[in-house]
């Protein structure tokens, strides 16, 4: 996570670790790394307008 990556707590890297999982479990996509991050502008092209992106401060909803 951009917010936390430089300096995580133990806290951080627990959370880093399982929340793919998490997720996953509900049936939602995780992005792990080195799969890239889908920008907003990108959002409009690529999501179906009943999608809704988020994570942070950089949570889009289409």
């Amino acid at each position: 996570f951009c917010h936390t990556s430089a300096y995580p707590k133990p806290v951080d890297v627990n959370l880093h670790k399982t929340l793919p999982d998490f997720i996953t479990q509900r049936n939602g996509v995780s992005l792990r790394p080195g799969d890239g991050i889908i920008h907003s502008w990108l959002n409009r092209m690529l999501v179906p307008d009943t999608v809704g992106t988020g994570a942070d401060s950089h949570t889009t909803m289409i």
